[in-house]
C-alpha cells in the first residue's frame, strides 16, 4: 500500500500575525472603505508563507494522518506547542488512543518537530489501512 499523509487545519485561532490597523497604518490609510480586501490580502499573505515555509504563523490545531506508525513521526507546519493525542485505529476497527507516556515530543517549537517513541514505549498494533494513524496538535505562534 502506497503511504498518503493528509495535513488538515482543525481550528485557528482569529488572529492574523499582522492586524487591520497595522497594515492601515503601514498604507497611510485612514478610512474604512478598504478594510474588507485589505483584510483579505493578510490572510492570503500568511497562508503564502505558511505553504511555503511549512510553518504555522498563528496558533492552530492540526490533524496529521498517516496509515502507520514511523520510528520518527515528523510533523509538518512546525512550531509545534504540543500534542492534544495520537490516536489509531485498532485491528478491530475501534479507534484508541496512545498513552502519552510511550512517546515524547523532540524539538517543540522548532523547524524539526517529531514524536518519536520513548525510552521504553512501543508503538501499539494497528490495523492495515488508510488514516489508521491521526496524531492532533496545536502549533504555531502565539498572539503577542
Amino acid at each position: 500500500m502506497q503511504e498518503t499523509f493528509l495535513i488538515q487545519t482543525i481550528a485557528r485561532v482569529p488572529v492574523e500575525p499582522v492586524t487591520l490597523d497595522q497594515v492601515k497604518e503601514h498604507l497611510r490609510v485612514s478610512n474604512t472603505d478598504t478594510d474588507s480586501i485589505l483584510s483579505a490580502y493578510i490572510e492570503a499573505a500568511r497562508n503564502y508563507v505558511e505553504n511555503a515555509t511549512g510553518r504555522s504563523l498563528v496558533t492552530q490545531t492540526i490533524r496529521f494522518t498517516m496509515s502507520q506508525f514511523y520510528d520518527y513521526l515528523y510533523l509538518p507546519k512546525g512550531s509545534v506547542q504540543s500534542i492534544s493525542h495520537v490516536r489509531y485505529v485498532d485491528s478491530s476497527g475501534a479507534e484508541q488512543t496512545v498513552d502519552p507516556s510511550n512517546y515524547v515530543l523532540v524539538g517543540g517549537g522548532g523547524d524539526a518537530s517529531y514524536i518519536q517513541r520513548a525510552q521504553n514505549g512501543v508503538w501499539p498494533a494497528h490495523k492495515c489501512q488508510a488514516n489508521a494513524v491521526r496524531i492532533t496538535y496545536i502549533a504555531g505562534y502565539p498572539p503577542s
